[in-house]
């Protein structure tokens, strides 16, 4: 019933004569991906149809004077693969509204992805694939969205791009504990230049998942949180040049109080290059987190992506991928070593 619903408002509000401009959009981005595990848990071998972060939503805007405009945005993922997840049709992704001036800028109310999490995902070769599951997210710390967010973007006519944000609650998508009230900032600070962009962007106070500490947790068998308040700090670089795309991330993560985990230390490199004359591109991409730890005698541990991906793009709303990537996560403390290998194809077509 949730799925009629949610459809069949979107179908009345695209052909009803709203005075606001609606535009429904979305995506369909199914994989077909083989997926080896080796030394973890369960270990097993599988063939997987998954949708990756197919979504759809309602967006638009409204002049309301000469010099401000009201916006919206309400989007949600999609299952395309099963229909629904934990037995919802549909979950929520980014949904807010917003006002924008010509000359000084903008202010956003709602759910977003953190700046953050928005300024990495240009470099992230393998951003939604396998369901998620070869996303920098599976490596890094603080790819989270902000809840109750209030946010301002500066003027485009800047020479800098230029952002800040105050979440009045801190819990995320990784719902810690005891997250609630907590007041999370972030900001970001960005400049480009003939094909050059540097960027910086900061997340405090907010939710984040440690991915090694959670390895270590699972393996051990303990009962403890891999998901706590946490600072981090993010530097992307990235060039274009004659159509090659070259990308590097680094960033530095640490939880606010005293726990098990100390921090993080995390970097991306990756490279985007077409084929001369033809609708193919190549690329490659490796990402690494070392997890440090305050209890004597616990290793760090070293999670460490490698791989491998072609595209092909048949319109600009339709393309398909292959690719080919491993995940070793080298846990110390006398455990073996996890591997994660996936080999699959994809196809996405944007509407």
């Amino acid at each position: 019933m949730k799925k009629i619903a949610l459809v069949t408002a979107m179908a009345l509000v695209a052909t009803t004569g709203a005075h606001a401009e609606v535009t429904v959009y979305g995506k369909a981005f199914l994989g077909l991906d083989y997926v080896s595990n080796d030394g973890s848990i369960t270990e097993e071998d599988a063939v997987q149809l998954v949708s990756n972060a197919s979504r759809i939503g309602l967006k638009g805007s409204e002049q309301i004077t000469d010099d401000i405009e009201a916006f919206y945005k309400a989007e949600y993922e999609a299952y395309f693969d099963s229909g629904s997840k934990g037995g919802d049709e549909f979950s929520a992704r980014n949904i807010y509204a917003g006002l924008k001036h010509k000359e000084l800028g903008s202010l956003l109310f709602g759910r977003n992805d953190t700046l953050l999490k928005d300024v990495g995902a240009d470099a992230d070769l393998f951003n939604d694939l396998n369901a998620g599951n070869l996303d920098d997210k599976r490596t890094f710390a603080g790819e989270e969205r902000a809840s109750n967010l209030i946010q301002y973007n500066a003027p485009s006519s800047l020479p800098v791009n230029a952002a800040f944000g105050v979440s009045l609650d801190g819990a995320t998508e990784s719902e810690v504990d005891g997250a609630d009230g907590e007041v999370g900032i972030h900001g970001l600070l960005g400049y480009e230049y003939e094909g050059l962009g540097l960027n910086v962007a900061y997340a405090g106070n907010f939710e984040a998942e440690f991915n090694g500490a959670g390895a270590l947790i699972d393996a051990l068998g303990i009962d403890a949180d891999d998901a706590l308040i946490a600072d981090v700090l993010r530097f992307v670089a990235t060039y274009q040049y004659a159509g090659v795309e070259l990308s590097g991330l680094y960033q530095f993560a640490n939880p606010d109080d005293d726990s098990v985990i100390d921090s993080e230390n995390a970097f991306l490199i990756s490279g985007m290059y077409p084929i001369a004359d033809t609708k193919y591109s190549v690329g490659a991409q490796y990402q690494y987190s070392t997890t440090e730890f305050n209890t004597a005698g616990l290793d760090d541990v070293d999670i460490a992506q490698y791989g491998v991906i072609g595209e092909y793009k048949f319109t600009k709303a339709a393309k398909a991928l292959a690719y080919l990537a491993n995940r070793n996560t080298d846990l110390g403390n006398g455990i073996e070593d996890q591997d994660r290998l996936v080999a699959g194809t994809s196809f996405e077509l944007k509407f």
